[in-house]
């Protein structure tokens, strides 16, 4: 024969037991991972320190920047000494206002220029660019071409931006500290290191303007 419990003893023994199982799981969420705490009759107030002790280190963390990406990036500053940034290994994106598909030839670190691989302009005003990764100081450029000139009355000239989109011009006679004008290239030291963000060729031969080759430019900047 089984014995059996009163319906009330029976009703309170289930009672304790799921009591004695109700040791939960509470998820205290913040902005570090979750911690797994269990709570039951005899910890009391446990989980109240063990929240304070969470919220204090989760405040240490974000007032010294960890546990997340939200910290502003610094400036990287000068480079440890002069580099061309116009090479696309260094980080140069050329562009051309005509025949776009050759312009990544003036910045791929082949100087020979009657190999065939440059970049030629259609008419006056054509222009061929190298846009840097940032903006740096430049100090000097060289530009590779087989029509060399002074200034923009000759068969090129030569353009700086600051911000990549607003262009000046740069004149020899005023901003070169030196220069070589002619043997297939042009080079200029700068008297000034100026901070620019870009770097344009632009063809200014009034009739066959097919006729001017840019095979490579270099710009050290740091």
């Amino acid at each position: 024969m089984v014995a059996t419990l009163p319906v009330s003893q029976e009703r309170n023994r289930l009672i304790r037991q799921r009591l004695s199982l109700s040791a939960k799981a509470v998820l205290i969420s913040s902005a570090e991972p979750l911690v797994y705490q269990e709570k039951n009759q005899n910890e009391g107030n446990s989980m109240t320190k063990r929240t304070m002790t969470l919220v204090a280190v989760t405040m240490a963390l974000a007032s010294c920047g960890g546990g997340g990406g939200g910290g502003s990036s610094s400036d990287p500053g000068p480079l440890p000494e002069p580099t061309n940034v116009a090479l696309a290994d260094n980080g140069g994106v050329a562009n051309a206002s005509y025949l776009e598909e050759t312009a990544g030839l003036v910045n791929d670190g082949d100087t020979q220029p009657y190999d065939g691989y440059y970049w030629q302009g259609n008419v006056q005003g054509d222009y061929v660019q190298i846009t840097f990764d940032r903006a740096y100081t430049i100090s000097e450029f060289a530009v590779y071409v087989n029509f060399t000139g002074n200034d923009n009355a000759g068969y090129t000239s030569y353009w700086l931006s600051e911000d990549g989109e607003t262009f000046e011009p740069f004149a020899f006679t005023n901003d070169c500290n030196a220069a070589t004008i002619g043997g297939g290239m042009i080079t200029c030291e700068m008297k000034e290191p100026r901070i620019a963000r870009a770097f344009r060729a632009q063809v200014e031969m009034e009739s066959n303007a097919h006729n001017v080759h840019v095979s490579e430019i270099e710009v050290i900047g740091q």
